[in-house]
């Protein structure tokens, strides 16, 4: 017995200088900073992540553009065009309607009539993006709207804040928008514009009113307050401000560091005389992209060219500059004064529209769950 109570004791000496080991172990360590004093022989060298300038850049993409067009050096740009070989893609809508898209602006073109001078058949081929690009200013400073009853109600009231807003900073003086519809719910004017939900996450718009309708695209999920705005600027004719032709007075472009694929948003891009060209560059504009825009490394893709500092994008408001120049396209003493005449029932031009499938299938949920209800009803 004796014997065992030795051994005992033995283990419970040994535990006991264990635990002393291990509370001075931990005051030591505690008093050096914790376990970072601790000497460890293991190489743990954590390896410096490099900073990048555009966190949220497209990456897996291909790099580099090449081949931008300079305008020439008349300051008029009369005859102006796109100046480029190729730029953006032909889509073509429902309609049958083709569009030049560049990024978010969309060129309706149609073909040039046979009766075109030689020179101008030179661009009367359908696969050329100059294939007579139609561009048009909103007559009289009326701009007629209609908004898709797709749309929720909040963001429909999004919508007519950001017209509203367009409209307060511009002027009525110099433009104002009213609605395409009569009280009996029917389309009274040709050319309207037309805000429609967009199917895909998109933001989009034509440049400048058409003979049809106008339209903008908008996702709820994708288009803010600020890039309705900007939109909606794209259908009244603004163009992105960095494909004005005096750009390179004012950025410099970084090519090697755009995606391949989107080169075609950088091209300088005319349409025909624009009065708003006489104002500043702003790179701080509605209209301008940010550096990081169509980043394929991280790094940037314009700079301003005074100190090669970053352009931030503004999707918030209207400069001062956008506002003068939307008052140049759109000068007081063009503007017609609003009547109501200009909206009557005599004038419609499209009738009330079919049910759309959503409000179909709206009403039949409806209907089934009174008769579900009635029939359930029926046996209690």
């Amino acid at each position: 017995m004796s014997a065992m109570r030795q051994q005992r004791a033995k283990l419970f000496e040994s535990i006991l200088r264990f635990l002393e080991c291990c509370l001075v172990l931990s005051l030591v360590s505690d008093s050096i900073g914790g376990c970072a004093g601790i000497a460890i022989p293991v190489n743990r060298v954590k390896k410096a992540t490099p900073k990048v300038q555009c966190p949220h850049y497209r990456s897996k993409l291909a790099c580099g553009c090449s081949g931008f067009s300079r305008p020439n050096n008349d300051d008029t740009f009369s005859n102006g065009v796109i100046q480029s070989d190729m730029p953006g893609h032909i889509e073509t809508d429902d309609d049958g309607t083709e569009y030049l898209v560049i990024d978010d602006m969309m060129f309706p073109r149609s073909p040039i009539s046979k009766s075109s001078s030689q020179a101008d058949q030179v661009i009367a081929d359908p696969n050329n993006p100059n294939y007579k690009l139609d561009l048009k200013f909103w007559p009289g400073g009326i701009i007629f709207y209609n908004i898709d009853p797709a749309f929720s109600l909040d963001y429909s009231n999004e919508i007519l804040n950001a017209m509203q807003k367009i409209e307060e900073n511009v002027g009525k003086n110099h433009l104002e928008f009213k609605k395409a519809k009569t009280s009996s719910g029917a389309i009274c004017r040709k050319g309207y514009l037309f805000v429609k939900r967009a199917s895909k996450r998109q933001c989009r718009a034509q440049v400048g009113m058409s003979v049809k309708h106008t339209y903008v695209w908008l996702h709820p999920d994708a288009c803010p307050f600020g890039t309705i705005q900007h939109e909606i600027l794209h259908a009244l004719g603004r163009y992105h401000e960095q494909c004005r032709p005096d750009r390179d007075k004012y950025v410099t472009l970084l090519p090697q560091n755009m995606a391949a694929y989107e080169c075609a948003n950088y091209y300088i891009t005319m349409d025909g005389p624009d009065p708003s060209l006489k104002l500043t560059y702003d790179s701080a504009s509605i209209m301008h992209y940010g550096s990081c825009h169509f980043s394929c490394n991280g790094a940037y893709t314009m700079i301003k060219k005074s100190d090669g500092s970053k352009i931030e994008p503004n999707r918030q408001s209207m400069t001062k500059l956008d506002v003068d120049k939307m008052r140049a396209l759109y000068p007081k003493e063009f503007k017609v004064p609003y009547s109501e005449s200009m909206c009557a029932e005599d004038g419609v031009v499209e009738k009330r529209g079919k049910k759309t499938f959503g409000q179909s299938c709206r009403i039949l949920i409806i209907i089934s769950i009174c008769l579900t209800w009635m029939w359930s009803s029926a046996f209690v």
